[in-house]
């Protein structure tokens, strides 16, 4: 799977309200550009224990009304698609189609190994939990450039990863010899107006970025493999 492609949609993106619910942490962001100018603000909580679908709302009218906005001030909206929670990432991509349906904007797609470390100026290897003994990864040139997609393995496995890509790396999680980092406000805001810069899309092509099946897949496709296996020893 992969980001969906940007479209022709060249209009002027000066507001943008940005979104990442695919982690425990929650970041509601606010991003302008005006005159050249760029401002982000808006709201980071590092662990809301994934009770996005309980608090996500409420925080996102609380950053709207701190500052007088409302839903439609913005030119687009943008979301983190993915990979991580795979309940998070319904949520956060669920919330921008919706919104971007009833106003008639555009949306954004951004990924969350790519807003991890955004601020970086030099090769990277961007890092987050898959749970399961997994990690997500992805590598970065120094002007941004993909040079891995996201993709996921073994943490026993993430060493032969450096091998390919031997760069720093930056992970949201607990790595050995990685700089931790984070989506913050000012990273997400900053991806997301680069992002709507090189086109949006329509909310319809707005879909989560799962990279790896669900644990439920992977347990049945265990069961099955387990009762062939049976079957042939019969």
């Amino acid at each position: 799977e992969s980001l969906p492609a940007a479209k022709e949609n060249a209009m002027e993106i000066s507001k943008i309200l940005c979104l990442d619910t695919s982690a425990r942490s929650l970041t509601v962001g606010i991003a302008r550009s005006e005159g050249g100018t760029r401002k982000y603000e808006g709201i980071y909580l590092p662990d809301c224990g994934l009770t996005h679908s309980e608090i996500m709302m409420k925080q996102l009218d609380a950053a709207l009304d701190e500052r007088g906005l409302c839903i439609a001030d913005f030119d687009a909206f943008a979301a983190v698609v993915g990979p991580g929670s795979f309940t998070g990432l319904r949520i956060g991509v669920t919330t921008v189609r919706a919104v971007c349906q009833v106003t008639g904007k555009r949306a954004v797609a951004v990924n969350s190994l790519e807003v991890l470390a955004y601020h970086i100026g030099s090769p990277r290897v961007c890092a987050i939990d898959a749970m399961h003994g997994k990690l997500y990864y992805a590598a970065y040139a120094g002007d941004g450039r993909e040079l891995c997609p996201p993709s996921v393995c073994e943490r026993s496995e993430f060493s032969a990863v450096l091998e390919r890509y031997p760069y720093p790396v930056y992970a949201s999680c607990a790595l050995e010899g990685a700089t931790p980092a984070a989506c913050t406000v000012e990273s997400l805001c900053a991806c997301c107006l680069d992002r709507a810069a090189e086109g949006t899309v329509d909310y319809r092509e707005l879909q989560p970025l799962y990279v790896r099946s669900s644990q439920a897949e992977e347990t049945l496709r265990e069961k099955l493999r387990a009762e062939a296996n049976a079957g042939g020893r019969l």
